[in-house]
């Protein structure tokens, strides 16, 4: 069974989110000069912040304590941060977050 690659989670996850929602979306590309723990796909709809790591289903479980951390600190913010595996799920997420707003 193949699996999918999270760089194809979110490449699909940001084109419908961009389709659905338009706003403005870039994919995080970590490295030496990046801070860490920032989450993978970074948007910004109707002026509300939002910021996803995206995670392979089977590692959903596997979010590092720093990526927890700043996942909350984004929340506590008032943002919207959360882990998605599935682009439907995560379009499902920021409509509800986007309806409460």
């Amino acid at each position: 069974m193949t699996q999918i690659s999270e760089k194809r989670i979110t490449k699909k996850m940001k084109e419908l989110l961009k389709q659905r929602f338009g706003g403005f979306w870039f994919k995080v590309h970590g490295g030496p000069f990046q801070a860490a723990g920032i989450p993978d796909l970074i948007g910004c709809v109707e002026g509300c912040f939002i910021a996803i790591e995206v995670k392979r289903p089977e590692r959903m479980d596997q979010v590092s304590t720093l990526q927890a951390v700043t996942l909350d600190q984004i929340s506590r913010s008032g943002g919207l941060a959360f882990v998605a595996c599935d682009p439907e799920e995560a379009v499902k997420r920021v409509a509800e977050y986007l309806s409460t707003s």
